[in-house]
């Protein structure tokens, strides 16, 4: 999916803005973009990635599914050597 550089740059100052926002802020964006409650072990600087990555997922997409299918893997059975 291709964005505008507009779009990139606002998207951005969104995630950038992530940070000053106050704990109920943040709880009710997790919600806004996971649809859920948001797990009590992520907090902090932690929080704030996955809110950013979650943005950037849905701006412009998230990994293609053989990645994703690569980490599932390596996480049951850990990396194997070739």
């Amino acid at each position: 999916m291709k964005c505008s550089l507009s779009n990139i740059e606002g998207l951005s100052a969104e995630i950038e803005n992530l940070r000053t926002f106050g704990p109920e802020e943040l709880d009710q964006t997790w919600r806004d973009l996971f649809g859920s409650g948001r797990p009590r072990r992520v907090c902090g600087d932690l929080l704030i990635k996955a809110l950013g990555y979650r943005l950037q997922e849905k701006a412009i997409g998230g990994l293609k599914p053989s990645t994703r299918r690569l980490l599932e893997r390596w996480g049951r059975n850990g990396p194997e050597l070739d």
